[in-house]
């Protein structure tokens, strides 16, 4: 067993997960292998709660905490020893939707982790957030969010004027929350001021009293940008886009379709 312990923060689309969102057995076994050596597996992604934890069943954690929604959410699932949130305002989110909907976005929704409000149903967002047992709610989002929300994303195309002019709008006139676009451009997703992943592991690592330095990170897209120079000892995927290597420390060798974080991994422990 290494004596460091370590928390192993792992972002999930392109990095845990392959192509086809699935994540092998080789990278299960292992990865159970580290938390009953008593490290840390945080699976930490944008992704809704129940949906990281389908995942994290999936890998047969049993001990380490989750982080969702790009670290509004963190919690210990099985103990309930902790429980984090930030939350965007729900007049903020029903502002935003009024200012921009009509002349920049296609559609909207965003959610907590009892309700979905939706205008319009949406395949991809239905495959990424996963519905479940939840309340939708359908309608326009500035008449029908009544609590605060975790996420709000909206759909928009590839016009860089109406990303500019989103942008534009929410950076004006809100101060509290932040606009970022994701990788392809066709969702826009809200965020809170000074919220991020990496913030989260700070918190999550602090009550599980693992040194700053004892983090190991590993991403791939542009909500990993704070979590992948933030800490010591953080890892790019190969697949990952090409500006986080000027920002990650390492590189990992293989993709995250040829487990890419376990051969990092291996590699790292058996050096430190």
């Amino acid at each position: 067993m290494n004596k460091k312990r370590y928390l192993i923060a792992l972002d999930l689309d392109g990095t845990l997960l392959r192509d086809d969102k699935t994540i092998s057995e080789t990278t299960k076994s292992y990865l159970r292998e580290l938390e009953n050596e008593g490290h840390l597996i945080v699976l930490c992604s944008g992704r809704a709660l129940r949906s990281v934890m389908s995942y994290y069943n999936d890998v047969g954690l049993k001990t380490s905490p989750i982080i969702c929604y790009n670290g509004h959410y963190a919690s210990d699932p099985y103990k309930n020893s902790f429980k984090i949130e930030y939350k965007i305002n729900k007049n903020t989110a029903k502002s935003i939707y009024f200012d921009v909907i009509h002349k920049y976005c296609d559609s909207a929704m965003s959610e907590n982790l009892h309700k979905i409000y939706l205008d319009k149903d949406d395949d991809l967002l239905f495959a990424f957030y996963n519905i479940d047992d939840l309340k939708v709610i359908y309608g326009p989002l500035s008449e029908i969010i009544d609590e605060d929300v975790f996420t709000f994303l909206m759909k928009i195309d590839e016009d860089q004027n109406k990303h500019k002019k989103i942008k534009e709008i929410i950076e004006n006139k809100y101060k509290d929350v932040q606009v970022r676009f994701w990788h392809g451009g066709e969702y826009c997703e809200l965020y809170l001021n000074g919220v991020s992943k990496s913030k989260m592991i700070k918190e999550v690592a602090d009550k599980y009293h693992i040194e700053l330095e004892n983090i190991i990170t590993f991403g791939d897209a542009d909500n990993d940008r704070e979590m992948l120079g933030d800490y010591k000892n953080t890892f790019v995927m190969k697949n990952g886009a090409p500006h986080l290597r000027k920002i990650a420390k390492f590189v990992t060798k293989y993709t995250n379709e040829e487990d890419g974080i376990i051969y990092a991994l291996k590699e790292f422990l058996a050096q430190n």
